[in-house]
């Protein structure tokens, strides 16, 4: 949810961390005069358009009512689409389109808004990005987020994108502790395992391999194909702690949340290269901020959608069910429906990109094999905005950025006014997160089908009171979105099999772009994916010249 914890950070607190403490205190104070009278709590179940693609098991008559011609057409306006479409805008191509099926684009980057604040709906933090992730840089530079280098050539962060203090805690044993690593109340034996899982990180996080190679680093495939690196990924995380010796239930449960944060997944059923990914790849530079800053909004990764939707609003075509893709003599065919109007459209373009997740690419290209994409798997989330009349409070610890219990089976909330300078506002918007990872993630998404907002509504303010019982009665909306296919799961022996790598491969001159492609759904896979396809249209499109 918030990227990997560690040892909190060694540089000193900025002016901008001061103002933000300051006006936390002032917020604890309005909150200590607050009445207790209770408030009636309304809110809905929001969501992706699912009803629209139920269009295509209705009949309708599928023939064309138009026919044009584009240059290229993008399928999907999740973050891997925009950024192919940034990447073409920025290379000078100017005839593309960019097809989305909902009203909104940007996937699980999605946000909303309402009177007291903006929220993000899923992704809502890139970490300070490291020496490969180029893309990223390029992008923050781009849109103010960096604005300069300094003399050794680290980048500066505009402050007020970087996560203030205090950036994260965590309940344990009945009170509130500052970051996410378990330290109250622990025994001998855990606080070894900690310490040497800890000096392994730092390890793998400067290792390289017999390639030459980072071993762990984002983008994923630049990282090493040491094969005494890449054999981690045939095991469980559960088991690479357990051969390790690393047993005690402090670790266990850190690692285990890091990687339901990150993947959907249990230690179980992440594979032991993908958890050691997690802590060892985030190797961020930055001038003013250390290597386990992240940057976020108030709206999470949205912020993002919206500078990209901005730029790129000439070429976005909202409520468009695609549901054909397939090449002949002269190019790529693509045919959608207007969800709104029902009117059906075929493009006739020189080059494709599906920037859609695998699952759906089955259903939309004939000529997809159908083995494929057998290995993907993907974990269903819910996820709840709540609006509350006034931050939680407890004396230990003030209100975070990220707020986890020890005992939950949720991943906790974030805290959408922690990067305002107005805390002093009573009211703010907390974001909820529940990635559901008891059973196989096909059982758990047939689970939640039969499930509904009342159901989560109980569960989650449950979940909630148990953390903060003085917050009865100051829950105002209760808004609630299902992720059915949240995110892919990096399962043991997934991110390095050559179905993966597969179905990065392109079909004639339709062309593949998805964070599912890199095994791991972060926004800078999916943004190096988008790239990645894009500069292949881009050598297609001059090819054909």
């Amino acid at each position: 949810m918030s990227g990997p914890k560690s040892i909190d950070s060694k540089f000193p607190v900025s002016r901008r961390e001061f103002l933000l403490a300051a006006s936390a205190a002032a917020a604890t104070w309005g909150f200590l005069r607050l009445s207790e009278q209770p408030e009636e709590t309304t809110g809905t179940l929001v969501g992706a358009n699912h009803s629209a693609g139920h269009i295509l098991r209705s009949k309708f008559d599928r023939t064309p009512d138009e026919e044009i011609e584009v240059g290229t057409v993008i399928v999907g306006g999740g973050i891997a689409g925009l950024s192919a479409s940034w990447w073409m805008q920025k290379n000078g191509v100017a005839d593309f389109e960019l097809l989305e099926l909902d009203k909104q684009v940007g996937g699980n980057s999605v946000c909303g808004k309402n009177a007291v604040s903006e929220y993000p709906w899923g992704a809502h933090y890139v970490p300070v990005p490291g020496p490969d992730a180029l893309y990223v840089r390029e992008l923050f530079e781009e849109f103010g987020v960096i604005e300069n280098y300094d003399s050794k050539g680290l980048p500066v962060f505009n402050e007020y994108y970087l996560c203030g203090a205090p950036k994260e805690r965590l309940s344990l044993h009945g009170r509130w502790q500052t970051g996410m690593i378990p330290k109250m109340g622990l025994t001998e034996k855990e606080e070894k395992d900690i310490e040497q899982f800890e000096r392994f990180v730092d390890q793998q996080s400067q290792r390289i391999g017999a390639d030459g190679k980072p071993a762990f680093t984002i983008p994923v495939d630049l990282s090493s194909q040491d094969a005494e690196i890449l054999a981690w990924d045939q095991i469980s995380m559960a088991q690479f702690l357990e051969q390790r010796g690393w047993l005690s239930e402090a670790l266990s449960w850190y690692v285990n949340y890091c990687c339901r944060d990150d993947f959907g997944a249990t230690i179980e059923n992440t594979s032991a290269w993908a958890g050691i990914h997690y802590f060892a790849s985030r190797a961020g530079v930055a001038a003013n901020a250390g290597s386990d800053a992240v940057i976020t909004w108030p709206e999470g990764n949205g912020w993002i959608v919206k500078k990209l939707k901005a730029k790129l609003k000439d070429h976005i075509r909202r409520n468009q069910l695609v549901f054909n893709i397939a090449n002949d003599a002269e190019g790529v065919i693509v045919d959608s429906i207007d969800t709104q109007t029902r009117q059906v459209t075929r493009r006739r373009a020189s080059q494709v990109i599906f920037a859609g997740p695998q699952f759906v690419a089955k259903h939309l290209i004939p000529e997809l094999p159908e083995d494929r994409q057998s290995s993907f798997k993907y974990s269903p989330w819910v996820v709840a905005n709540l609006t509350v009349s006034v931050l939680p409070h407890e004396r230990e610890v003030p209100v975070c950025w990220d707020n986890v219990s020890y005992t939950s089976d949720s991943l906790g909330y974030i805290n959408s006014s922690h990067q305002k300078l107005n805390q002093v506002k009573k009211q703010s918007v907390l974001t909820y997160y529940w990635p559901l990872t008891e059973l196989e993630p096909d059982e758990e998404r047939r689970r939640l089908h039969k499930t509904d907002y009342s159901f989560w509504k109980t569960k989650i303010l449950d979940d909630f009171f148990k953390m903060h019982p003085q917050m009865k009665g100051k829950v105002q909306n209760f808004d609630l979105w299902f992720w059915g296919h949240g995110m892919i799961v990096p399962q043991p022996g997934f991110l390095w099999s050559g179905q993966r790598l597969l179905a990065q491969q392109s079909i004639g001159n339709i062309h593949f772009a998805h964070s599912d492609l890199s095994g791991l759904s972060i926004f800078e896979e999916a943004q190096y994916q988008g790239v990645r396809a894009a500069k292949l249209c881009l050598n297609g499109i001059r090819g054909q010249a």
